[in-house]
């Protein structure tokens, strides 16, 4: 059952992993306005230096590009997953936290929004 990137055809799995994106980016953005959570300092650390390893992980899902190191479709799918999700989360924590500091309501309204 467990199918290798080869076997997709078209556009299925760009449209997956863009859905998959699109997503668990707006989950990123809707957790930290649930009450109770806040981002503390050592996870936002840790997310921002999980940045530099999706990048590495991202290389080998797609080089070389006849038989690259990661070819699991599920694996980059977890990977998109934790990438986007990542990212929402620490954007969204960082603007609700220091929101204050801007000084241009315009660009406040348009960073959250």
């Amino acid at each position: 059952m467990a199918q290798t990137r080869f076997c997709w055809t078209g556009g299925r799995q760009a449209s997956t992993i863009m859905n998959l994106h699109m997503l668990f980016d707006l989950v990123g953005k809707l957790v930290p306005s649930i009450k109770h959570f806040k981002l503390k300092l050592a996870p936002g650390l840790v997310m921002c230096y999980c940045r530099v390893l999706f990048c590495v992980l991202f290389v080998l899902i797609t080089l070389p590009r006849n038989r690259p190191v990661i070819r699991s479709d599920a694996a980059s799918f977890v990977i998109e997953i934790a990438f986007s999700l990542s990212q929402s989360l620490l954007y969204t924590s960082c603007i609700m936290q220091y929101q204050d500091n801007f000084t241009n309501r315009r660009m406040q309204t348009y960073v959250i929004y």
